[in-house]
């Protein structure tokens, strides 16, 4: 009779509450962060090209997170607590300033003279054109070329800030671990 009154109890026990970190999707909402007029792209994206998303786990979801570094929480969310345990990100462009229309004008026009390569921070390139004329213009139109098709950006790795109506170019590539399906089917 002790053994089953026992059981009986364990059994009716308060469930282990999980980690906020181990919610799965439906559990929580991430909010999309907002888009800066400036570059088009999401606020706060840096170098390492992810944003971070606020999250939130849904109403009446109990679970344990760290708000510091000391000792653990067991909460009782509504839904509108954001909860800094979740860690999603965002692949996002990351921008410094320089502009692609702006890019693209210079090369044009004053390609010949380097102007396009000190825009983009490239000074030696752009004195090389200008002492040049830009290599006879065959290296000016050269540039006019890689600049307009996104293959020469700024020189810290950044990427040019696109207007919100033009197109981004994404270059796909194979190498020996590419197979084609296309005849498999």
């Amino acid at each position: 009779m002790f053994v089953f009154i026992l059981i009986t109890l364990i059994s009716k026990s308060e469930p282990e509450v999980i980690s906020c970190k181990d919610l799965a999707i439906g559990q929580f909402v991430c909010q999309t962060p907002t888009v800066s007029n400036d570059t088009q792209e999401y606020e706060g994206c840096g170098e390492e090209r992810r944003v971070r998303l606020n999250c939130y786990p849904t109403n009446k979801i109990k679970c344990r997170y760290k708000p510091d570094t000391k000792f653990e929480i067991i909460k009782t969310f509504n839904g509108t607590e954001k909860c800094d345990d979740l860690n999603y990100w965002l692949k996002c462009r990351y921008t410094n300033g320089k502009s692609y229309s702006h890019a693209c004008l210079l090369s044009l026009f004053f390609g010949v003279f380097g102007v396009d390569r000190f825009y983009l921070g490239y000074p030696v390139i752009g004195l090389i054109k200008l002492c040049t004329f830009g290599m006879l213009g065959i290296g000016a139109l050269a540039d006019v070329l890689l600049i307009l098709l996104q293959r020469v950006g700024p020189s810290d790795g950044s990427d040019l800030i696109m207007p919100f109506y033009g197109f981004r170019v994404n270059y796909m590539w194979s190498d020996e671990n590419t197979r084609d399906l296309t005849n498999q089917l």
